[in-house]
């Protein structure tokens, strides 16, 4: 899998997605309206065969404060479960790591199950989960 970078260019396909996919986030009222993001904002993306982004991550680096910063995920539905959220997330953490940054923020919201599954639940509405990436994989 091949993971591109870029920054959310306008009209430039993963910002596409990414305005498509804030839509549906909006409607279901986890996002609010406006994009926490612009056109500057550093992207990671994934292609299919056929060229279509069906994967992006929205991220930024706080080099002072040595943190990173999900600002978006998303992954096209018939896609899902296939390695693509996390291998976005891994793309994401080695590229903050290589910035100095030695901790990824994500804000997610309570009833986006996904990624919930694997942090946990809470009672709050929005959950902030702190990575660290300092820390090795076992």
């Amino acid at each position: 899998m091949h993971i591109y970078h870029s920054h959310c260019l306008t009209y430039s396909p993963p910002f596409v997605m990414v305005l498509r996919a804030y839509a549906e986030l909006v409607e279901k009222g986890w996002s609010p309206p406006e994009l926490p993001f612009n056109n500057t904002t550093p992207v990671v993306w994934v292609q299919d065969e056929q060229g279509r982004v069906i994967g992006t991550l929205v991220y930024y680096t706080d080099k002072p404060r040595r943190l990173g910063y999900q600002l978006f995920i998303y992954v096209n539905p018939e896609h899902r479960n296939k390695g693509i959220g996390q291998a976005l997330v891994d793309e994401v953490c080695e590229r903050i790591r290589n910035e100095g940054g030695d901790r990824l923020i994500r804000s997610i919201h309570v009833d986006n199950k996904a990624p919930l599954s694997v942090i946990g639940e809470s009672k709050a509405t929005m959950m902030r989960y702190e990575l660290d990436l300092t820390k090795k994989a076992e």
